[in-house]
């Protein structure tokens, strides 16, 4: 049966979608087959982790803040890297990977646009 999976940085969701001869399925888990690939659902938590931490959320407000430092972007992308790496190594021949994670985050930039998508605290 051919697979599309699908890499998407969703606030609240989960970073790995799949789809099975066209039929798109909700997020979901890592598939059965890749379930002793137990790093990369470590990975694909952390990223996640990350990700939703780059949002405010409350009551009032839900807004984009960004990271703390350059240093915890490189950290993220570099992540992300891995995950796509650990991805790509698991593929069955047939398979298609379509890569929906941006690491440029320009088009998400928080109002004060002082210090680009960084955070000041």
């Amino acid at each position: 049966m051919k697979e599309r999976v699908k890499f998407m940085l969703e606030y609240g969701g989960w970073p790995l979608w799949l789809t099975q001869d066209g039929v798109i399925g909700e997020w979901t888990d890592l598939p059965e087959e890749w379930a002793g690939e137990s790093d990369l659902r470590k990975d694909l938590d952390q990223l996640q982790d990350i990700f939703n931490g780059l949002y405010i959320d409350t009551e009032k407000v839900f807004d984009f803040h960004g990271f703390h430092s350059r240093e915890e972007e490189r950290k993220f992308i570099g992540l992300v890297e891995t995950v796509r790496k650990k991805i790509r190594r698991l593929l069955k021949p047939g398979d298609v990977f379509a890569d929906h994670v941006t690491t440029n985050f320009s088009d998400l930039e928080p109002e004060d646009k002082s210090d680009s998508f960084y955070r000041t605290e």
